[in-house]
């Protein structure tokens, strides 16, 4: 994982996995671990002023240093140290300094065979700009470069963004009063850890919240502070797997959320099997025991004056329709085992749906094997929480088990992947990943987030800038998921959070898939590639210019006068497409081709442009075509490879996560057709011996077998929101329906 950032970077990230799962911060714990006292790693410990919001310890400022930002203040400040300060013990925390604004503390113990005195001398003449100001009987130096005040201690080095933090902890230090006079701090017990350990206040996470996400989304800090009061952690960063370990302290048994889950048993979850596989993110709740939940639920709104509102709510709630049923009634009636929402894509909307695994699905009425509309709105998000209330609450069905509640769109798509018995599931997903070790899990909950396919949606929490800061953490590899299972020991309850970037060669892909009958194999086929001269447009004017390849492979542009205006010498054949796109964003065009295994972006002066070309890891024989899907100038190319396996790439090289690259045994003569139906994609491929047609993912849309084997040129017309009319082999025009895959006659 390339760490650009500091530590509280990450803890922001995990904060709004917090905001958002409504279950993300509580700690590990397992039957049989130690119960000896937490002993702080550094005696730094007694710089911290109490009202630290987070604090992470270490045996080496080498372990603080590595999340901080590359060439920021407070690198640049380390970088000043002398040599061998690297294995001096740190403390990195965050504090409240001003409205709104949040920053961070950093405290590093000196040896005592340290000459303290020299050693501010060093740092002082080190910076540029530094001005004293005398706080008491102390100096605080303030620089200009790096933008950082600091000051000398006994054997502390305190230094912060603000300079009023730096006040706080010599304040602190001179009235002997710290973080460890907080009664709850360091009461965990039995917290191993390889001296790397994060520390939570929970009690103010609040001002945290104040200073990292957007007014609109602070309404979580409310959950977050109540969730438990500290929270100790272990940090194990591995080359592909990050993971947070360790316990939590609750001193109360009514205020704090943690005690409401321990109500509950742990159960395992067949849910995965069902979601699909470019599912977003996914937060299950085990309900071993409805009434002690809700019991222990209510104990909790009670104690923040919140169960007045909660039962208002849900008296309204059962007005919404004709029947005298309680909410309450309602929920206790349908023997609940486990509730679940999740969340997907469809046409690039988000869309939540909510599962519920019953013992009994008849108070939701009779809707074994269809979808039927649902009477019930409202009713179980606000008994439960709105963190489990779908887009809309429109359609339902009922598939075994368990019953899933959404919008009509949501749900007709789910009904329709679940009934093919080759749908490629989250479970299908995952078991081809490291995450795998989590499918099979017993849990009292559990978050899963495809962080690459949740980065837009979890940025918008963020002010600017941690919201670019975020986004580029997790664009840089192309597997990247968080997941927490939270499990009971003796009495207590914990988690493991792991956090997986794993840079995965191929993408997971369909495991189960039909098999096409093939009679005839054509290995033979030549696929045509066009040489050229490709037309591209000239964006200062918008005349016709031409992109030609010389015999020697060398590169010439022509005007629309087909006259040169530039030579660049080149070694290996075009790929049959010049594409242009404003890969800038600034309304300037640039070519896009492949040649080799490479992709090539060039200026119109014939420059490369940026970090091109870049490698897709195999030879091309065909492509780019270039979509952007989202209108955002984020753009992928579809590419057919020599290996005959046609893939899409984002334009920095990496798969694209939401496609199966498809792999057929017959000779692929050319790159896909995109073909819009309704607000679906979807992708006509054409070999030498037929036509097939695929989903927006890469998977089969329909089974092309025996009598509905397509002809190999048939046109695909599109006449409905749902339907195309195509050519079968024996000359028959049939009507596909994309959306369950039937045929029917014309």
């Amino acid at each position: 994982m390339n760490r650009k950032t500091l530590i509280v970077y990450c803890v922001v990230a995990a904060l709004l996995l917090l905001g958002v799962g409504s279950l993300f911060y509580v700690l590990f714990f397992k039957e049989g671990d130690s119960n000896e006292p937490y002993i702080a790693i550094s005696d730094g410990i007694s710089a911290i002023p109490p009202d630290a919001i987070t604090l992470f310890e270490s045996e080496k400022l080498e372990k603080v240093a590595a999340y901080m930002e590359r060439g920021g203040a407070f690198d640049t400040f380390v970088e000043m140290l002398p040599e061998g300060s690297n294995d001096w013990s740190a403390i990195y925390s965050l504090h409240y300094s001003s409205k709104n604004r949040v920053s961070p503390l950093l405290v590093v113990s000196i040896p005592e065979d340290v000459d303290v005195q020299m050693l501010t001398n060093k740092i002082e003449r080190k910076c540029s700009g530094v001005f004293n100001k005398k706080y008491g009987d102390n100096m605080i130096y303030r620089s200009t470069v790096p933008d950082i005040s600091f000051s000398v201690y006994g054997n502390f080095i305190l230094a912060s963004e603000s300079i009023i933090v730096v006040e706080s902890s010599l304040r602190h230090i001179e009235n002997q009063t710290s973080i460890e006079d907080d009664a709850l701090y360091g009461s965990v017990s039995g917290v191993k850890h390889n001296n790397e350990v994060l520390h939570l206040n929970h009690n103010n996470l609040g001002k945290l919240f104040s200073g990292f996400v957007y007014k609109d989304y602070l309404k979580y800090a409310g959950f977050a502070q109540s969730f438990a009061d500290w929270s100790t952690f272990s940090v194990d960063n591995q080359p592909n797997k990050s993971s947070l370990q360790g316990k939590y302290n609750a001193s109360s048994e009514e205020a704090n959320y943690v005690n409401v889950l321990l109500t509950q048993k742990e159960l395992k979850s067949d849910i995965y099997s069902l979601v699909p596989n470019h599912c977003k993110y996914l937060c299950l709740l085990s309900i071993s025991n409805i009434d002690e939940y809700l019991e222990a639920y209510s104990l909790y709104l009670e104690s923040h004056k919140k169960v007045k509102d909660y039962n208002y709510l849900n008296v309204m709630a059962q007005k919404g329709i004709d029947s005298k049923v309680s909410t309450f009634s309602f929920i206790k009636s349908l023997k609940p085992e486990q509730i679940s929402v999740f969340a997907f894509d469809i046409d690039s909307q988000e869309k939540r749906v909510l599962a519920i695994k019953l013992k009994d699905s008849s108070p939701l009425g009779e809707a074994k094997d269809s979808i039927a509309d649902f009477i019930y709105k409202r009713y179980i998000p606000e008994v439960m929480g709105q963190f489990f209330a779908p887009t809309s609450q429109e359609k339902y069905f009922v598939n075994g088990d368990w019953a899933f509640i959404g919008g009509a769109q949501e749900i007709e798509y789910l009904y329709k992947e679940q009934k093919n018995e080759f749908m490629f599931n989250l479970d299908d997903y995952l078991s081809q990943t490291p995450a795998s070790e989590h499918l099979d899990e017993s849990s009292v909950a559990s978050l899963y987030f495809n962080l690459n396919r949740s980065s837009d949606s979890l940025s918008r929490f963020l002010k600017a800038p941690y919201n670019a800061v975020f986004k580029d953490i997790v664009s840089n590899e192309n597997f990247e998921c968080a997941f927490v299972e939270i499990v009971k020991g003796s009495g207590v309850l914990g988690t493991e959070i792991a956090y997986y970037h794993e840079d995965l060669a191929t993408m997971p892909a369909p495991l189960r898939v039909p098999e096409i009958e093939q009679s005839v194999v054509l290995d033979n086929t030549v696929v045509e590639v066009f040489e050229g001269p490709f037309v591209v447009k000239d964006f200062r004017n918008g005349s016709t210019n031409y992109l030609e390849q010389r015999d020697n492979n060398d590169l010439r542009l022509l005007n629309s006068a087909k006259k040169g205006v530039w030579t660049i010498k080149f070694d290996s054949p075009l790929c049959g497409s010049v594409e242009q796109i404003d890969y800038l964003k600034n309304g300037k065009l640039q070519m896009l081709f492949c040649s080799g295994s490479k992709m090539y972006l060039l200026d119109r002066l014939g420059r490369k442009v940026g970090k091109f070309p870049v490698s897709l890891g195999k030879e091309v024989l065909l492509g780019p075509n270039v979509y952007d899907f989202k209108g955002n100038k984020e753009y992928v190319a579809v590419i057919l490879h020599t290996d005959n396996t046609i893939a899409m790439y984002n334009l920095d090289g990496s798969k694209y996560p939401l496609w199966n690259e498809i792999t057929l045994g017959e000779t692929i003569v050319s790159l896909p057709e995109m073909i819009t139906v309704g607000n679906n994609r979807y992708w006509v491929v054409r070999t030498a011996y037929q036509t097939l047609i695929y989903k927006s993912d890469g998977t089969l849309a329909a089974e092309f077998t025996k009598k509905r084997r397509l002809k190999k040129d048939t046109p695909v017309e599109v006449i409905s929101s749902k339907d195309v009319v195509v050519t079968t082999f024996d000359g028959r025009e049939m009507v596909l329906n994309l959306d369950n895959g039937s045929f029917r006659k014309r």
